[in-house]
Order: C-alpha cells, then structure tokens, then sequence
C-alpha cells in the first residue's frame, strides 16, 4: 500500500508521541537499570517523545501515513562534524509496531533520499547521508545495506554507515 508522506509540523507533534515502534513496549529493570529486549527502539520513541518540529529543515521527521494513521517515521538532519564533509545523518527510521511485515520502512528510506536528492539538486550540494545503527538492530543493517550504504567505522555497539546520494 502507497503511504502519504508529510513533513511533521506543529499538527503531527502530539500523533508523533504516540507513535510505537515495532517491537511490543515491554520495559524492566535489571539491577536498576531499565531493560528491553530492543533498546533501540527506545531510543527512538524517547526522541519522538521530546520532538519539537525546526524553523528550518533539515532536520526533519517524514511522516508516511496509511489509512490507520503514523505507519512509519525518518528522521534526518544535517551535518558538519569533524573530518567529514558536510552531509545529512539519518537519526531514525522506524515503523509503527502494528505495520509489522510491511515493506513501509523501505518505502521511507526511499522517500527520504529522494528528497535529500532533490535537496542535493536544489542548492547544488553533493552531500552524503550517514546513518548510525544498533549492530543488534539486524533488520535496519540489512535494509541500509541493500539500499547502497556500506559500513565505514564501528564500535562495539554500533555501526555507522554511509553512501552518496
């Protein structure tokens, strides 16, 4: 199924901190700290938890929207850190908990490349996009591999991944 895609704004602030990810919000405490079998996904519900839309885009959060309401989110930024020319980082990619086997988080990479192409085009940039995963988070490195993105430095917990757009 073909998804809407929107820029969040002010109206999509409070759908965007309802949103859930994939895997069921079970949390617990293991020796005080708080557990869950994705810790990832975590991460992304607390960043669309304290979400507030920019004055200016990049960053952004896209938006695809099915039917049902939020079916799956990206959220990109741009970046100048460092050694490494200026780019764009994508700092989360997740589908909604209830869309499980869609193909809706390929279709929001998809989505936001191209309008990171067609931002490329526009200010006559050749930026890159770089994106940094959970290396326990299987499903997204796959994703971002078979999508042109290759590994190009990496610790312990995290791969961070890059291609030109």
């Amino acid at each position: 199924m073909p998804l809407s895609w929107i820029e969040a704004n002010l109206d999509s602030v409070q759908r965007l901190r309802g949103f859930e990810c994939a895997y069921p919000a079970y949390v617990g405490r293991r020796d005080g700290e708080i557990t869950h079998p994705r810790p990832y996904q975590i991460v992304v519900e607390s960043f669309l938890q304290e979400f507030q839309p920019p004055r200016e885009l990049p960053p952004a959060v896209l938006v695809g929207e099915d039917d049902l309401g939020i079916a799956v989110i990206c959220a990109y930024s741009y970046v100048e850190y460092g050694d490494i020319p200026p780019s764009y980082f994508i700092n989360a990619l997740a589908r909604a908990r209830r869309c499980y086997g869609t193909d809706y988080a390929q279709q929001a990479l998809t989505e936001t490349l191209q309008r990171l192409r067609d931002r490329n085009a526009r200010h006559g940039n050749e930026y890159g996009v770089y994106g940094k995963v959970d290396n326990r988070n299987r499903a997204s490195l796959r994703l971002l591999r078979a999508n042109g993105f290759e590994r190009f430095a990496g610790d312990s917990r995290f791969d961070f991944m890059g291609r030109d757009l």
